[in-house]
């Protein structure tokens, strides 16, 4: 780093040598440039309105548009190259790593040693991956639209259908529950509910009988009492 110049210690002739290596590394880039150019449809003209002075070469090649400025000085390479004079003619936004990407994508696809012919069956089998790819990419967009309709619709009619199930399942098995209770405590059920069904009227005598010692003995002393408001058998309990 020794003969690295200090902006403070540039002369002239420095400054000479600087632009003088500059020239020769656009000259040698133009010439490249220029081969390009001649191997695939191409166009120049001065498009760039921030350098009017330096044109601007297009190429269209099968893996992508490329574009370089060109130096006044270096027009001479591009004589046979069809001019215009549109801004920016068909220029479609690509950067200058997307255009060296594309340059390395035409050197692998279409080596220079291969026949015409090898060449457009490879760019012929290369449009129909890229066709495959757009049919697989538009597939799975239909999918996701799909998708996304279902979620909006029909699931959420699943889960209410979920939810009215689970409903459904909790008040049977409450109601199974309650007549598990009824069938094991049905007698006493029973009698309970004919208690509170029995009217004030009707209980009055059967208490005030209950009081008199001789009611009891009418009926006898070694038989029970039967009350006649009680079922005696089965058929009269159902």
């Amino acid at each position: 780093m020794s003969d690295r110049i200090r902006l403070d210690d540039l002369t002239d002739a420095d400054l000479d040598a600087l632009y003088d290596q500059l020239d020769a590394t656009y000259r040698e880039r133009a010439h490249f440039v220029a081969h390009l150019a001649s191997l695939h449809p191409s166009h120049i003209g001065h498009t760039d309105q921030n350098l009017p002075d330096w044109a601007v070469v297009t190429i269209e090649t099968p893996a992508g548009q490329m574009s370089w400025h060109i130096a006044p000085r270096d027009m001479d390479l591009f004589t046979r190259v069809q001019p215009t004079n549109r801004i920016c003619r068909g220029w479609d936004g690509h950067t200058t790593n997307e255009k060296y990407q594309r340059m390395r994508d035409l050197t692998e696809a279409t080596p220079s040693l291969l026949p015409l012919d090898v060449i457009a069956e490879h760019q012929r089998e290369h449009i129909k991956q890229l066709t495959a790819r757009v049919a697989e990419l538009e597939h799975a967009e239909q999918g996701d639209r799909a998708a996304a309709a279902l979620d909006n619709s029909t699931i959420k009619a699943w889960h209410t259908r979920a939810e009215q199930a689970e409903a459904a399942i909790a008040r049977v098995r409450k109601l199974a529950t309650r007549w598990a209770i009824l069938r094991t405590y049905g007698g006493a059920a029973y009698e309970l509910r004919k208690a509170l069904d029995e009217k004030p009227a009707e209980t009055t005598p059967l208490v005030h009988q209950s009081t008199k010692p001789q009611a009891s003995h009418s009926a006898g002393a070694d038989e029970p009492a039967i009350d006649e408001q009680q079922p005696t058998t089965e058929a009269d309990r159902a």
